[in-house]
C-alpha cells in the first residue's frame, strides 16, 4: 500500500498536495503491482474459462504452456496490459485516495487522532464501491481482451487497445453496456477494500502499540491485509 493510508493527524486539514498525493501514489502502486501480476491474472482467467467451456484444465503450468505456444509467446501473458494499467491508475488511485481522504475528513470533523473499527470499515466500503463503479468499463474491457482468443474466430472482437475497446462497446452496444456487471464488481471491490484496508489499518495500529514505530510493521501489516483480502474477495 506504499504506507500512504491514514497517518493519525488530528484536527488538521491536509494540504491539497497531500490529498492528490494520496490518490496519485495509490495509482502508482497499483500500476507497479499489475505489471508483475498480470500474467498470473491471465492464467487465472483462462482456468476459469476452461472450466466453463468443459475442458476443466486446472493446472496453471499447462495453461501457461498453451498460452505461450499458441498465442504469441510472452506477449500473450500481457494481453490487455494497457487496459490493466489504465484501470489501476484510476481504480487504485480512487480506492486508496478516497479511503485516506474520507478518514482525514472524519478525524477533522470529530477532532480525533485515530478511527474506530466501524469508521474504518465505512471509509473502506464507500471508497471501494465508488471506485469500482467508476472503473467498471475498464474492468469489462480488460476481461474481454484477456478472453478474446478463447472465442471462435467469428466471435472475436479484436480490440486493438483499451480506447478502441471502449469506443467499440459504446458504439455497438450502447453506453449502458459499459457498466455491464457493475453490481458484482462493486460488491467484490467493497469486500476487497474492506478486508484489505480495514485490516491493514487495524493491524498497523495494534502492532505499533505493541512494538512501537518499527520499519517492519507496514510490511507485516500489508501481509496480513493481503491474506485477509484474498480470503474475503476470492472470485
Amino acid at each position: 500500500l506504499l504506507n500512504i493510508t491514514m497517518d493519525g493527524s488530528k484536527g488538521k486539514k491536509p494540504s491539497v498536495l497531500k490529498q492528490f498525493a494520496n490518490v496519485g501514489l495509490g495509482g502508482l502502486s497499483g500500476m507497479i503491482a499489475v505489471s508483475f501480476l498480470l500474467p498470473l491474472d491471465m492464467i487465472k482467467i483462462r482456468i476459469q474459462l476452461s472450466s466453463e467451456s468443459g475442458e476443466n484444465i486446472r493446472n496453471p503450468f499447462k495453461i501457461a504452456k498453451r498460452l505461450y505456444k499458441n498465442e504469441g509467446g510472452f506477449r500473450a501473458f500481457y494481453r490487455g496490459i494497457d487496459s490493466a494499467l489504465f484501470r489501476q491508475a484510476t481504480f487504485t488511485s480512487l480506492r486508496l485516495g478516497l479511503f485516506t481522504n474520507f478518514g482525514d475528513f472524519i478525524k477533522r470533523a470529530r477532532n480525533k487522532k485515530t478511527l474506530s473499527m466501524p469508521e474504518k470499515s465505512a471509509c473502506s466500503l464507500l471508497a471501494g464501491g465508488l471506485a469500482a463503479f467508476v472503473d467498471t468499463p475498464l474492468d469489462l474491457t480488460l476481461v474481454r481482451m484477456q478472453a478474446d482468443n478463447t472465442l471462435p474466430p467469428e466471435l472475436q472482437r479484436k480490440y486493438r487497445n483499451v480506447f478502441h475497446a471502449l469506443g467499440k462497446i459504446f458504439k455497438e452496444e450502447g453506453i449502458i453496456k459499459l457498466w455491464k456487471g457493475a453490481a458484482p464488481t462493486v460488491c467484490r471491490a467493497m469486500a476487497a477494500n474492506f478486508s484489505m484496508l480495514t485490516s491493514f489499518e487495524e493491524a498497523k495500529e495494534r502492532l505499533t502499540k505493541a512494538f512501537g514505530k518499527k520499519k517492519f510493521i507496514p510490511f507485516l501489516s500489508g501481509a496480513i491485509a493481503g491474506v485477509t483480502a484474498a480470503t474475503f474477495s476470492r472470485k
